[in-house]
């Protein structure tokens, strides 16, 4: 009896309406082979990337709790706004808009911190750029394409990646074309930045030359910024403060009542032109860092900075804590300097400076930090009897 033949990749025996085609090293049915010409004629399905497809804005925002402090609201924003350009680069072929966003707050309050945050856990490229180092065409200075060359590099120069990141510009307020005290001296050079802008953060064609590494010949690259996403910030200083107070009368009692809702119009009359509010979609404050917030951003975050001294010291053998107290005191300190949790790592630095310069004298010790009668007071432990101490009560 003669044995049946078999498609190897359906695993359908032959009929008479489906016969099987036999080679050397496979075989295949009338009907597979019908359907792969159907697959080149019209191309595989996309398959989605698995990484993207599965997170979502919520997913998106616990990442940034483990890493920046607070700020629950511009986390909540760039949450969406990352998610949607997730979608939008993984379906090139839908008209989906991306979502630009324009931030404001005082400096160390974890704008940059958030934009990094979501660059490195979410494999994005990014460029940190500084607003006030940008000029128009022909004066001295950064110009506006030098923002994606940038990108370009930090994508390991590659063009696909590039069109994929994420451009965080920061310092906005220094290019506003009139002051904020209201008069209308015209500051030229920031108004025509802005102009420069414009077309960037919508969408165009970007051209800037590189140099090859091998050959130093020059090179021109042309990168799209249509899929690019968008996160600018500033501290606007005095923004919206006369508009900031509401007088409401209820139960014939006077109160005053605080707006804090940012509106274009209130970054228009600071000096930014209509046309680039325009194309900044989403607004969102970064509220002032109080003490516990700055203890928070000092222990919490999986990198905080006392984690990072403690692992330093744990290298050389020695323990190193901070009291409850001590922590404290660096926070006060740290809102005296007006910088927000910038100032945080130099004021550590400035407490263990010491013991960091003798860290060979303290091996198996431990290395306690209090804050008392005004300075910052060590009390140094050794390791080993303090263990045993400790057997000899359970004991």
């Amino acid at each position: 009896m003669p044995i049946s033949k078999r498609c190897g990749f359906c695993g359908n025996t032959e009929t008479s309406d489906n016969k099987v085609l036999e080679t050397d090293n496979n075989s295949i049915c009338f009907s597979c082979a019908e359907t792969a010409l159907f697959l080149f004629d019209t191309g595989l399905p996309e398959t989605p990337n698995k990484e993207e497809i599965e997170h979502t804005p919520e997913s998106i925002k616990e990442m940034f709790n483990e890493h920046v402090i607070g700020q629950e609201h511009p986390k909540k924003i760039l949450s969406v706004a990352i998610y949607n350009h997730l979608k939008r680069i993984q379906n090139p072929h839908k008209d989906i808009e991306k979502t630009n966003i324009l931030y404001r707050g005082k400096t160390g309050t974890g704008k940059t911190h958030l934009a990094k945050a979501a660059s490195n856990n979410l494999d994005l490229p990014l460029a940190i750029v500084d607003a006030t180092t940008l000029t128009s065409a022909g004066y001295v200075g950064d110009d506006i394409n030098s923002i994606v060359k940038k990108l370009y590099y930090e994508a390991d120069e590659d063009i696909e990646k590039t069109e994929k990141g994420i451009v965080f510009i920061d310092e906005m307020d220094k290019i506003a074309k009139s002051s904020p005290s209201g008069s209308r001296s015209k500051d030229i050079a920031g108004e025509a930045v802005q102009q420069g802008l414009l077309k960037v953060i919508e969408g165009s064609d970007v051209s800037f030359t590189i140099k090859d590494s091998l050959s130093m010949m020059e090179q021109n690259i042309t990168i799209n910024t249509e899929n690019i996403l968008f996160i600018c910030s500033g501290s606007f200083p005095g923004l919206g403060e006369k508009s900031g107070e509401v007088n409401i009368q209820a139960f014939g009692v006077n109160k005053k009542e605080e707006s804090n809702k940012l509106d274009i119009e209130n970054f228009i009359d600071y000096g930014m032109i209509p046309e680039l509010m325009g194309r900044l979609h989403l607004l969102s404050e970064f509220n002032d860092l109080g003490i516990n917030d700055l203890i928070r951003i000092l222990t919490e975050p999986k990198n905080s900075i006392i984690n990072q001294y403690k692992n330093l010291f744990s290298l050389d053998g020695v323990q190193l804590e901070f009291t409850n107290n001590c922590l404290k005191q660096i926070a006060k300190q740290a809102i005296k300097r007006k910088t927000g949790a910038r100032a945080l790592r130099s004021i550590v630095e400035n407490i263990i400076l010491d013991y960091t310069y003798k860290i060979k004298h303290y091996k198996n010790k431990k290395i306690s930090i209090d804050y008392k009668r005004n300075k910052y007071t060590p009390i140094i432990e050794n390791i080993e009897t303090e263990q045993k101490g400790n057997l000899q009560l359970e004991a």
